[in-house]
Parts: structure tokens; C-alpha cells; sequence
């Protein structure tokens, strides 16, 4: 019978470090991450594109949270 055995692969692990530092840096709010990463790139000097498609799913997300 074949098992999955968890990665020990050194990317693959610092990738999840990251990602719990960051979920509890933002107490595991999605969208106040998502606003600071914009702010950063911003503030780095990239010329981030806005999609309708994305504005309105933010639009939804905003809206749940209010509820």
C-alpha cells in the first residue's frame, strides 16, 4: 500500500513557515493580507492592474464579512 510521507524538502518547508508567520501576523484575515501585500507593492513601485473580476469578488468578500 503506498503512503504519503510529509515533504522534508527545505523550499517546501520554508513556503509553510511563511505561510503560518503570515496567517499569524494577520490573525488568518485573508483580506487584511491581501491589503497589505498591495500596499507593499505598491509602496516598491509595481504597477499593479485591477480585474473586474477580481473587484467583484472582493465586493462579495467584503460584503460576507459585514454580515
Amino acid at each position: 500500500m503506498n503512503t504519503l510521507q510529509p515533504s522534508q524538502n527545505s523550499i517546501v518547508n520554508e513556503i509553510h513557515d511563511t505561510r503560518q508567520r503570515l496567517a499569524e501576523l494577520y490573525h488568518n484575515d485573508l483580506l487584511t493580507y491581501s491589503q497589505a501585500a498591495q500596499e507593499h507593492c505598491l509602496a516598491l513601485g509595481f504597477n499593479l492592474v485591477d480585474s473586474p473580476r477580481l473587484r467583484h469578488s472582493t465586493e462579495i468578500i467584503k460584503k460576507a464579512i459585514k454580515a
